[in-house]
């Protein structure tokens, strides 16, 4: 069934055009970056790997709205993330760990 095509209706339209572009657009960044670590591209990381990371982060970040607080979530999570890198650190520890860019989840 089409819908009217008031400007209501046309607003709402527009709206999962948006929402739908986003999407592709995040999808796009994960995508590419799942190509580098899958054909071995990745390993230590240079300044070069840091900024187009960061460069990814801020592009999946400009995809949420900001006006929901969408953003503030995607953004917090990034700041959890990093902190749990750098978290499990154990000086005593004979397995290496720390702020080195590698998450154990498994642990």
């Amino acid at each position: 069934e089409e819908l009217p095509n008031d400007s209501h209706h046309q607003s709402l339209r527009r709206l999962k055009e948006v929402a739908d572009e986003k999407r592709e657009r995040r999808a796009n960044i994960f995508e590419r970056r799942a190509n580098i670590f899958n054909t071995g591209q990745a390993g230590c990381v240079t300044s070069s790997t840091y900024e187009n990371l960061m460069e990814d982060v801020r592009d999946i970040g400009l995809t949420f709205n900001n006006n929901n607080g969408e953003r503030g979530h995607f953004f917090g999570g990034i700041v959890r993330l990093a902190a749990h890198d750098f978290m499990d650190f154990d000086v005593s520890s004979r397995v290496s760990g720390g702020a080195d860019g590698c998450i154990d989840f498994s642990a």
